[in-house]
Order: C-alpha cells, then sequence, then structure tokens
C-alpha cells in the first residue's frame, strides 16, 4: 500500500525537518531482524549491525520476494553498521526489505513510514488530531488535563499514546470538565480495527470511559476513574476483541459492570487491578461490581479485585454464558447483597486455577464462588475465609485447590507442596503449620521470610523433639513490633532481624560458612527449650550472636531472653589477619538474659564461652558456662542473679545419675529435689543442692553416654 503526504504537509517537512528524528537500531542474527516491523518517521535514522563482533556478511535490500527494489537501500554489514535516513519528503508508507544472501531461508524485514501527530503542539485537541490522522500514524499526547469527550478514532490501526511524566507516571488525563450534564462516553471506537490505547487516565466520563463497539484494540497501562454510565462504567466492550494489559480500575460505577462490561466478545484483561468499582442494578441481573461478561470469551490473568461491590450478583464478577478462564489472580474483599462475593456464574464454562479467593462475602451465598448450571472447573489456589461459605454449585477439582473456612492456618504439604509456596501465599498473622518431614528451603541455604508476620510451627516426635527437619537456615526480617512464634523445629542456623519472636523447642545444629547458630540484630526475642549446637563459623560468631546493626529499624535495640537452652560444641573464627573469632554466646549490643542455661565446650580463636561488649546488659540466672575454649569462660560485666555454675572444666558426663541406672531421668530428680538446699545432690561442687546443680542436671538429661 502506497500513501503520499499531503501538499501541506510535505512542504512543511521538507521546509524544517524533523527536529524530532530518532535514531533506530535493527539486529540481524542471520535469518531473521530485530524488531522485524519497525515504526520510522521522515528523518529518522536507522542502523542496521548484527550486534556481536565477526559474523558472516549479508545484505540489507530494499525490495520483496528476494528481488531489489533498486528505491532505496542496499548496504552490507559487517564490518560496522549500515546507516540509512529516511527522505524528508518519502511518500510511501512501508519499505520491505530483506539479506540477499539468505533470504529463501530468512525472514524479511518491514520498515513502516508513519506519522505521529502531537498534542497539542501541532493539533490543540485531540479529536483534530484524530481527525488528520491516516492509517499507521501515532497520536502523541503531551501531558497535561484535556476536557475533552466523544472521541471518535475512524483509522485502522492508530495509537493513541499519552505522555508519561519523568518518574514515568501517567500524566495525561482525558474527561469532562467537572459539574457537566454530557453523558456521552470519553472515546467512543465504532468499526475500528487494531487501535491501540497508551499511557492515558479517563476520568469523570458520565457515559462511562472508553466504548468498543464491533472494534479490535490493546489498552495497555491505562488508568480509569470515577467514570460512570448505565453499562461498563470504565470500559464496554460489545462484540469486541480487546486486550487490556497493567491497567487499573477504580472506583467506576455501572448499572452493570461496574469497571468493565463485555457482551458477545472476546477479552483478555492481564496484571490489572479492579478496586472499589460498583454496579447498582437490582433484581435477577447480570451485575458485576468489577466485571460483567455476557456471551463471548474472557482471560483474566495476573489480577486483583479488591473492594468492590454489587447491588445484584458477582461483587467482583459477575458471568453469563460465557467461557472464562481466570489465572493467577487475587479477589479478596469483595462484597455483594445477592450471591456470589467474588464470582458469580449463570451457565457457560469457568476454569479457576492457582487463584486467591478470600475474605469476600454474599448475602444470599456462595460468598467465594456461586455457580448456577455452570461447567466449572476449579485447580490450585485457595478459597477460605469467605462467607457464609466457599463455593455453591457443582464444580470439578482440577487438583490442588485448597478450600478451607479459615485462611490463617497454612498446611505444608498438604495445602502447600512447600514451605516458600506457604509463605508466599501467607498475609499478616497466619501461621504455617509443617508436617513430619525433610523440606528443601531455598538454592542459597538461606530463606528469608520480609516483613509478613506469620509464624511457622512444626509437627513433633512423640517424645516431643521437632519433627521438620528445614535443610538450610530460616530467617525473619521487618516483623517489627508484631508478634510472630517460630516453633518445633530442627534447622542449620537461625536469623531475626528487626522482628519481635518467640522461639520454641527449636534445635539450630550443624550451622555453616558465615554464621552458624542464631543471630539476632535488632530484634525483640524469647527463646525457650533450644539447642544451638555444633556449628562452625568462619566469620560471625558461632552460637548465639546478638548485635543492633540495623537503621531505621521499628525495633529500637536488641532484647533476647534465652531460657532452659543449651548452647555447645560451637566454633568460630575470622578470615582477617590478626582477627579472633568467637563462639558461644557474643553480645555486642543489647539487653540479654540467660535463665537456666547451658554453655559449654565452645572454642574460637578469640574467645570461647560468654563475651560481651562494654554497651550491654547481662544477667545469668541459674546458668551453667563451662568448658568453653577460654579461660575464666565470660568476658565483660554482668549481672549474678544467683544459682549460676562458671567453671573452666564441666562435671563428668553423667552426674545426676543418683541411682546408678545409667539414666537420668525421673526418679533421678526426684532425689534432687529432695536434696535440695543440703550436700547429698551437690554436681558442681558448692556444697549445696540449688539452681546451679538443676541447670547441670537437666543438660544430661536422658540416658548415660
Amino acid at each position: 500500500m502506497i500513501r503520499f503526504l499531503s501538499t501541506s504537509l510535505l512542504c512543511s517537512t521538507l521546509l524544517a525537518g524533523n527536529a524530532l528524528a530518532e535514531d533506530h537500531f535493527i539486529q540481524h542474527g542471520g535469518t531473521v531482524f530485530n524488531p522485524p516491523v519497525l515504526m520510522v518517521e521522515p528523518g529518522d535514522v536507522v542502523q542496521w549491525g548484527i550486534g556481536f563482533p565477526g559474523g558472516s556478511p549479508r545484505t540489507i535490500t530494499s525490495g520483496e520476494d528476494c528481488i531489489p527494489d533498486g528505491l532505496w537501500f542496499d548496504g552490507e554489514i559487517p564490518p560496522g553498521l549500515f546507516t540509512w535516513e529516511v527522505p524528508l519528503g518519502i511518500e510511501v508508507t512501508e519499505i520491505p526489505y530483506f539479506n540477499r544472501l539468505a533470504c529463501k531461508n530468512g525472514e524479511p524485514g518491514l520498515l513502516r513510514i508513519i506519522d505521529i501527530r502531537r498534542v497539542p503542539s501541532e493539533y490543540p485537541t485531540i479529536q483534530e488530531a484524530l481527525d488528520a490522522a491516516d492509517p499507521y500514524d501515532t497520536i502523541l499526547i503531551a501531558p497535561g488535563t484535556y476536557f475533552e469527550t466523544f472521541l471518535v478514532p475512524s483509522d485502522d490501526h492508530l495509537l493513541i499514546q499519552g505522555e508519561l511524566d519523568a518518574e514515568g507516571d501517567l500524566a495525561v488525563v482525558i474527561g469532562p470538565e467537572r459539574g457537566s450534564k454530557l453523558t456521552f462516553p470519553t472515546m467512543s471506537i465504532n468499526g475500528v480495527n487494531d487501535l491501540r490505547i497508551q499511557g492515558i487516565h479517563f476520568t469523570g466520563g458520565r457515559g462511562g470511559g472508553v466504548v468498543l463497539d464491533s472494534a479490535s484494540a490493546s489498552i495497555d497501562d491505562c488508568l480509569f476513574t470515577d467514570n460512570t454510565s448505565l453499562a461498563g462504567g470504565g470500559l464496554a466492550c460489545l462484540q469486541s476483541t480487546v486486550a487490556i494489559t497493567d491497567c487499573r480500575f477504580d472506583v467506576n460505577t455501572a448499572g452493570y459492570g461496574g469497571g468493565i462490561l463485555t457482551v458477545e466478545s472476546d477479552v483478555s484483561i492481564v496484571e490489572c487491578d479492579f478496586d472499589g468499582n460498583r454496579s447498582t442494578s437490582v433484581g435477577d441481573v447480570v451485575a458485576g461490581g468489577a466485571i460483567a461478561a455476557e456471551s463471548g470469551t474472557l482471560s483474566i490473568l495476573d489480577c486483583r479485585f479488591e473492594g468492590n461491590d454489587a447491588e445484584s450478583s458477582g461483587g467482583a464478577i459477575a458471568l453469563e454464558s460465557c467461557q472464562v478462564t481466570i489465572v493467577d489472580s487475587h479477589l479478596e474483599g469483595n462484597t455483594t447483597t445477592a450471591t456470589g462475593g467474588a464470582i458469580d456464574a449463570v451457565s457457560g464454562i469457568l476454569e479457576v486455577l492457582d487463584t486467591v479467593i478470600r475474605g469476600n462475602v454474599a448475602t444470599a451465598g456462595g460468598g467465594g464462588i456461586h455457580l448456577d448450571g455452570t461447567t466449572a472447573s476449579i485447580g490450585g489456589g485457595r478459597i477460605c475465609g469467605n462467607s457464609p461459605d466457599q463455593i455453591v454449585g457443582d464444580w470439578t477439582d482440577a487438583g490442588g485447590v485448597v478450600v478451607r473456612e479459615d485462611c490463617s492456618i497454612l498446611s505444608v504439604p498438604e495445602d502447600f507442596p512447600t514451605i516458600a509456596e506457604a509463605v508466599e501465599a501467607a498475609r499478616d498473622g497466619d501461621t504455617i503449620m509443617i508436617a513430619a518431614g525433610d523440606y528443601f528451603l531455598s538454592d542459597d541455604d538461606f530463606f528469608l521470610i520480609e516483613d509478613t508476620v506469620v509464624s511457622v510451627i512444626g509437627e513433633t516426635n512423640a517424645d516431643g523433639s521437632p519433627a521438620v527437619n528445614l535443610e538450610g537456615s530460616l530467617g525473619f526480617n521487618g516483623q517489627g513490633v508484631e508478634p510472630i512464634i517460630i516453633e518445633d523445629l530442627k534447622m542449620a542456623s537461625h536469623g531475626l532481624y528487626d522482628c519481635t519472636a518467640t522461639v520454641t523447642n527449636c534445635l539450630m545444629v550443624d550451622g555453616q560458612e558465615n554464621f552458624a547458630g542464631v543471630l539476632v540484630n535488632q530484634a525483640k526475642a524469647t527463646l525457650l527449650d533450644c539447642r544451638i549446637a555444633d556449628g562452625n563459623s568462619g566469620f560471625l560468631p558461632g552460637g548465639v550472636y546478638i548485635t543492633d546493626q540495623i537503621e531505621d529499624g521499628e525495633i529500637v535495640t536488641s532484647d533476647v531472653d534465652l531460657i532452659d537452652c543449651v548452647i555447645e560444641n560451637n566454633t568460630g573464627g575470622c578470615p582477617f589477619p590478626n582477627c579472633g573469632g568467637k563462639a558461644g554466646v557474643r553480645i555486642e549490643r543489647g539487653i540479654v538474659d540467660l535463665v537456666r542455661c547451658i554453655v559449654r565446650n565452645n572454642s574460637a580463636s578469640g574467645y570461647g564461652g560468654i563475651s560481651m561488649a562494654s554497651q550491654t546488659d547481662v544477667s545469668l540466672t541459674d546458668t551453667t558456662v563451662c568448658g568453653n575454649s577460654s579461660p575464666g569462660q565470660i568476658n565483660g560485666n554482668w549481672t549474678d542473679n544467683g544459682g549460676n555454675t562458671v567453671i573452666d572444666e564441666c562435671p563428668e558426663e553423667c552426674p545426676g545419675d543418683f541411682n546408678g541406672d545409667d539414666s537420668v531421668d525421673g526418679g533421678d530428680l526426684g532425689f534432687l529435689l529432695a536434696a535440695w538446699g543440703g550436700p547429698d545432690a551437690d554436681i558442681n561442687g558448692d556444697g549445696d543442692t540449688d539452681g546451679g546443680d538443676l541447670g547441670l542436671f537437666l543438660s544430661v538429661w536422658g540416658r548415660c553416654p
């Protein structure tokens, strides 16, 4: 197709040139050009190259079907680049070209010559630019607010594009003036094909935002707010084919389809958000707070629906006689006074995959999904916490879907095959319950749960020991003052950063690399009945390391209670010259209390035992510190609350076997308690049976070695 430019435009172009000319690069890989189709303006410069050193010779020749036209260009690459400038007076709209040396096997390229019609610098209004446009032109709208309505594109293959601001945000706003009584849509697209709309905020339309009738279009990176109409507040698609990507629909209202209405159309919606849209129709109708669809096909991928409302069916989505697929989306907090808090589907075909539907409300039933004569298949994802019920109607389980009355418990592997998937699905206040078994955490051996206030609890063996083994290390970061619980887990190491945690009955053993054991960094933590052992750290202290090194953390300083914990057999090194490692318990900052703990047999090139910096507040109660590599066992100032045993050599391995049955158990405990205050069950050699002896006794509980 050849299109001739108007005489006036040609003259002005020849005289003024193209002050906004652009440079373009096309890479040729031997058989294909990338991009295969390039839009250029007169005056633009096009360069072809192969994009890497060397390469076999190839030509850039204008023409088609392997026949040079001899009109525009014929160059060779490599070496270097072949450069061609689009003539200012060019009178064609398309220039096909090919590689003559491989034209039978390769794909041709195409230059498409377009005009960019700029608003308001060349055309005062958007409609004037639309009226002047030819197919394949671009209407480029500068940042600003345009009080225009009933905009009507009339050519195929147009791009209507709003320029973004310096931060890359939407900067073009189109709609009627405030207080306008006009009831036209802001843009009406009738019988136009391959229209593209990008980067525009449509707002305030009193006949809807955009209406498509017997048209095809793509709508990308647009915002629809505060539009109202009888049907399709933000967007109406009537017998049209429409692709909607990366758009938002907020606070739009209509009788049917507060955000979008589709009728006998083929519509895809990808990565879009729908918030606070509303349908006002009542009675036995397809309403749809965010979307109403009747007949046709509809696909929804990776979209979010929150806070939408319908007076009739479908708080978020209402469907009738459609073929619909909803994948990897999130519907939460949508409401209706009728049926289908999130989705209401009447007849048709519905497939819902890997989608979260939670916390939606339907007064008349189907809080999550309401099905009426629909062929429905649901797989993956979660449907939970909806009111008064989760799903009403017949459906086929495609596998992997979790349907629960309560959203707050996430079971691994019953509901989620991996801990990572459960964490991704969790919300603040949720709890992940893990069944007995071994679980892989992450490729880098350290799995960090950030910001989400989620507790993690494992199953136990019959003797109460953890039955969940995490292969690697687990950390929490950024939960702040909201409490989390970690219970009954075995792992290599454990990190707590700017959070408030209670860690109970956990084993941190065999940690390696830069830190091994427990690292508390500017967190409030209580560790109960934990064993931190056999760690080998090459950099940070091995065992328990407490510090404050987070800027702008919600927790001001570390505050740690270690209760009934055993910290033993850890080592610490340092990779730098003349640097000594530390192992046992190292406290650089914070408030730390050790109660009924055992710190023993830790060794390091620098200090093994308990060491603390001057800016700390440390106390010990009924705690035993023994057998660590550094004489004196404790380095730094601390408060002795009594009952402590601090000795360089730990007592014999089975000192609590008072009845001689080769086991330290309940019988021996009874003997110790009966001897309390006297010398008969004195283990640490101080002449009295007291808390220090009880700590040693508990540390060797079980079968004697």
